[in-house]
């Protein structure tokens, strides 16, 4: 995706930057693996996911969550820093891999690096402003860079192991051919959404049980064989449903999507429907054939990208031989304390914002507002956006080029086969939520 922000009905792409407008964050690291220290702004990131898979497993946005929701059993703040370490180490022991495989970051990786920053750059209107929106969340441009730096690289180190002349597997055309036919689903989904898209606040009670019957009545409809693509058109409030003509595709290797509505995608026969509700709304999912032979080759970037992310994970936790990893627990808990601060204060400012909006000025922002979510494209994942509107999906790894077009999940959706997370878009003061892998 490219570097400027984008919004997503269901996206939860991994925008940490979004999420640090505001927050001058201390400047120690949170975690040191092997000597490497994890910068503050890509541990936020991972803050960012963790965040966004506990708002996806507990179907309730961060501000909502109390002392005494858990997550796979543990406290949700233990939980969220949990993720983002292991996350963090695999991030670390990457860079450290990248060393090992003999790899060099050379001109051409420095020609990307200067395309990345000049493009954030420009879309701060210049490097004054972007230098004072980087000292205003405490954060330098040095860290940026590094960020960056560290998602080419890794994009490297995939294609090292496991491009078409991979070291480890090469994964040719012809392999991820087989494997699109083999493991991925063609899936279309109607979303009825139960957060305001204004706001991205939940709707209340009383608008969540029309939007529970309206489903019910929908979902009895398709299941009964009424044509699932006119009922989508007609009803779904993802933007991604019309656009996205072929729908969207995902596998196990895919982690930029919810993971209630992957898990629901990837329990379907060929044809069958079912619905569930992730922290975006309701949905209804039927799965479609998918002809290889016609859609792989739009659809290649992505599958590489998934696929290579997938195996240089399993890759590096092979790989780790007891790591020594640095812990300062009370910089974690600053970081988490932060992000959530933040995120409360934009649902407040959303919130007046809407309130102060009556008349002719309320009808002009929900029109801008949708019409701003009528451009992003898919259902995301669990990344840390999930919050509020669904997400405000920003760059990805391959922020000089293309869009991605698929609903977001975990990590990210890293078009540039990044494989921890993609690139943030830089600091914005225009996030709407906190997003996740």
């Amino acid at each position: 995706m490219k570097a400027s922000k984008t919004i997503s009905m269901i996206t939860a792409a991994v925008v940490s930057a979004t999420l640090l407008s505001g927050c001058g964050l201390s400047s120690a690291p949170a975690m040191t693996v092997n000597g490497y220290k994890i910068n503050k702004l890509a541990y936020s990131n991972f803050l960012s996911e963790g965040i966004s898979v506990a708002q996806s497993k507990l179907l309730k946005s961060i501000d909502k969550m109390t002392d005494s929701d858990k997550v796979d059993g543990k406290p949700y703040k233990d939980f969220i820093i949990s993720y983002a370490n292991d996350l963090g180490k695999e991030y670390a022991l990457e860079d450290t891999y990248f060393d090992t495989a003999g790899l060099t970051f050379d001109d051409k990786d420095r020609t990307t690096l200067g395309q990345y920053t000049t493009n954030i750059a420009d879309n701060y209107k210049g490097q004054s402003n972007l230098d004072a929106a980087l000292k205003e969340q405490g954060l330098t441009m040095s860290e940026l860079e590094e960020y960056y730096r560290h998602n080419i690289k890794v994009t490297k180190l995939s294609d090292s192991l496991f491009g078409e002349k991979g070291t480890v597997e090469a994964l040719t055309d012809a392999k991820l051919k087989e494997i699109f036919k083999s493991d991925y689903y063609r899936v279309k989904h109607i979303l009825l959404q139960t957060k305001d898209n204004t706001t991205g606040k939940d709707l209340d009670e009383s608008a969540v049980k029309q939007k529970e019957a309206t489903y019910n009545d929908l979902l009895t409809k398709a299941q009964n064989g009424e044509n699932f693509d006119s009922l989508v058109s007609t009803h779904s409030e993802d933007p991604g449903s019309t656009s996205q003509k072929d729908g969207y595709f995902l596998s196990k290797y895919t982690t930029n999507y919810d993971s209630i509505f992957t898990e629901t995608s990837l329990s379907l026969k060929e044809n069958e429907i079912k619905g569930c509700k992730t922290q975006f709304g309701f949905h209804i999912i039927k799965r479609y054939p998918i002809d290889a032979d016609t859609t792989f080759d739009s659809q290649k970037a992505t599958v590489k990208s998934e696929v290579q992310k997938f195996k240089l994970k399993q890759y590096v936790q092979s790989q780790a031989k007891n790591p020594k990893v640095s812990i300062n627990k009370s910089v974690e808990e600053k970081y988490l304390k932060e992000i959530i601060d933040n995120y409360k204060a934009q649902q407040q400012a959303a919130a007046n914002s809407a309130n102060n909006s009556n008349g002719s000025a309320s009808n002009s922002s929900s029109s801008s507002a949708n019409s701003a979510a009528a451009s992003s494209s898919a259902p995301a994942s669990s990344s840390s956006a999930a919050a509020s509107n669904s997400a405000a999906a920003s760059s990805s790894a391959n922020s000089t080029s293309s869009t991605a077009n698929k609903p977001a999940a975990n990590s990210s959706a890293n078009a540039n086969n990044t494989a921890s997370s993609s690139a943030p878009a830089a600091p914005s003061g225009n996030s709407s939520a906190p997003s996740s892998k």
